[in-house]
């Protein structure tokens, strides 16, 4: 998805195990649709994984701090992006819709 709205569009067709979303994005960014995932599906939103390439802003650390959520800095090699992947993946799953 190009964006935040566009992801809960897909969220609404389809079932995802995991989340990879970028912290900066148009129309609706990472923490807003965390927020709004978070309300509607938060077993799904604890299985977020935050991409930045802000080199994480005292505003996304607050966010990530406080959610508790997994982020990589870009640029982010493969073995990086596996590790997060799997330690996301280990928390709880559930197949409930998205409202």
């Amino acid at each position: 998805a190009g964006n935040g709205l566009e992801a809960l569009d897909c969220m609404k067709r389809d079932h995802f195990d995991l989340i990879i979303s970028d912290m900066c994005m148009p129309e609706m960014d990472g923490e807003r649709l965390y927020e709004t995932l978070r309300e509607r599906n938060p077993v799904l939103a604890k299985r977020m994984l935050f991409v930045t390439g802000d080199t994480v802003s005292a505003r996304s650390r607050t966010f990530l701090e406080r959610t508790g959520r997994r982020w990589l800095s870009k640029p982010f090699n493969i073995r990086d992006v596996e590790e997060a992947v799997a330690g996301c993946l280990q928390q709880p799953a559930s197949s409930a819709a998205l409202n």
